[in-house]
């Protein structure tokens, strides 16, 4: 289809390709942002509320008189939708490009977090000079993925002495310094595993119990930070970086849109994208926000489980201690097997429904 004259219901319109939809929503002076369903909404609206394009035909359609023109009207058609494609590729392209305000605030929230980490950890109270350098220098090493195991028993051993007590201090610490990283992870991959070492570093100093719901509420915050920040200031950025990538998963979203907790649910558990990935993705493709943090709060469940438990194992590795590892372990093989169930019911569901369409055939 070259144009709108046979539209007669809202099906039709699904037919069109992105950018077809995009140069019909821009002729009528509509947003072109958001998912392929959202357009055809919006199109449909503008539609039915008699909205014209702004160069609108004032003929009537002519229908061809002969093959040979039949012909020609379908070439001029693919011409159409060529320049479409091409027109909405370019609007597209002008979008997703990054401005001096995108930069200057998604880095301004960042650098001035980083400030707040430094000015707290510069002020913390009864945290002696050569206690501050080992911890520097452990973290320093940390990083570089120099001996982590060995830099991690360095600092839980320091920051243990505090815990008792400035339990509280110790708590809001590793909370600033994880949901940093969970918000800025796109501008630290060089950085991989940080949070996994706060998780075990959580479970040493804290305990299993605490570590985990304190590691799993921050694994679900920091997310929501990230929908809020990237959606606001950060898609031009994230598109500039990742568009083929960011394309693929609304893709995979609209194929999965209606069993939409249990597919992010399952991204979450075994991660076929990194989870920042999933988290900068989910408000620029338009995830619908209560899924989207359900899902993370219950998808992560087994990941932090997993890096408390090894932290508890870290400071307290004892026979008892041991023993809860082995039930934690199990906990884990339990969550991950549930996780494969909605998959199970979704297939057995197209399954079914597609014997009933043969049927009906």
């Amino acid at each position: 289809m070259s144009g709108l004259s046979d539209v007669n219901q809202k099906e039709d319109l699904e037919r069109f390709t992105l950018g077809d939809l995009r140069l019909f929503l821009k002729e009528r002076k509509q947003h072109v942002s958001g998912s392929k369903k959202e357009l055809v909404d919006r199109l449909w609206e503008a539609l039915n509320s008699g909205v014209q394009p702004m160069h609108a035909q004032r003929h009537s359609p002519r229908l061809p008189s002969s093959p040979a023109e039949s012909e020609q009207d379908e070439r001029q058609g693919t011409a159409v939708t060529a320049e479409a494609n091409a027109q909405a590729k370019q609007l597209q392209q002008e979008e997703n490009k990054p401005t001096w305000w995108n930069w200057a605030v998604i880095f301004g929230v960042m650098f001035a977090w980083i400030g707040c980490i430094l000015l707290y950890f510069t002020f913390f109270p009864g945290l002696e000079g050569g206690d501050k350098q080992q911890l520097v220098d452990s973290w320093t090493l940390l990083v570089q993925r120099n001996k982590p195991l060995t830099q991690l028993k360095t600092i839980a051993a320091v920051a243990r002495k505090y815990t008792d007590t400035h339990y509280w201090f110790v708590v809001f610490g590793l909370a600033i310094v994880y949901l940093w990283y969970q918000t800025f992870a796109i501008f630290v991959l060089w950085m991989p595993g940080t949070a996994s070492s706060l998780s075990i570093l959580s479970g040493a100093l804290l305990g299993w119990w605490p570590a985990f719901f304190l590691c799993n509420s921050l694994a679900t915050v920091g997310p929501m930070i990230v929908y809020v920040l990237f959606g606001t200031a950060g898609r031009p950025i994230v598109m500039k970086w990742f568009g083929k990538r960011i394309r693929e998963i609304e893709g995979l979203l609209q194929e999965n849109r209606d069993h939409l907790f249990y597919w992010l649910f399952c991204l979450r558990v075994a991660p076929f994208f990194p989870n920042f990935m999933i988290s900068i993705a989910a408000p620029i493709v338009k995830c619908p926000l209560l899924p989207y943090i359900a899902a993370t709060f219950f998808g992560l469940m087994p990941n932090s489980a997993m890096f408390a438990s090894a932290g508890n194992t870290l400071a307290t590795a004892d026979e008892e201690h041991m023993s809860q590892t082995v039930w934690h372990f199990l906990l884990l093989c339990v969550i991950g097997l549930l996780t494969l169930v909605p998959t199970y019911l979704s297939q057995r569901k197209k399954k079914r429904a597609e014997e009933v369409r043969g049927k009906e055939e």
